[in-house]
């Protein structure tokens, strides 16, 4: 709820509001939200099972993901996530509001990660 009372942008709106959405739907799934790792980083939820779930809330239709750079950066940026994830849990799971783009979804599930979507 504080990411989304503090969300300067849309887009930090946007992603608050989907973690809130998917922290109701999930609610007896999980144990922990917003667990700081060290260095730094956060997971958004820890499922039992210690299950790390992060979720995104992309427009994957602006002109920046039509773009080899622009899809490149986001696979670097989620892969750079999951490589820190993994050294904390041993299943890690991304989920999607809407969609996720084909090259984005291998690229995760090369890696290791499950990957869902949420209408």
């Amino acid at each position: 709820m504080e990411k989304l009372i503090n969300a300067t942008t849309d887009i930090l709106r946007k992603g608050a509001e989907f973690e809130l959405e998917y922290a109701t739907r999930f609610s007896d799934k999980i144990v922990e939200i917003g667990r700081k790792l060290p260095g730094g980083s956060e997971i958004d939820f820890v499922l039992k099972g210690d299950v790390f779930v992060n979720v995104k809330n992309y427009d994957w239709s602006k002109s920046f993901y039509k773009t080899d750079f622009g899809i490149n950066q986001v696979i670097e940026e989620f892969l750079g996530q999951v490589n820190i994830y993994k050294q904390y849990s041993t299943e890690v799971k991304y989920v999607f509001k809407g969609s996720v783009l084909g090259i984005v979804r291998k690229a995760l599930e090369d890696a290791g990660v499950i990957v869902e979507v949420v209408p």
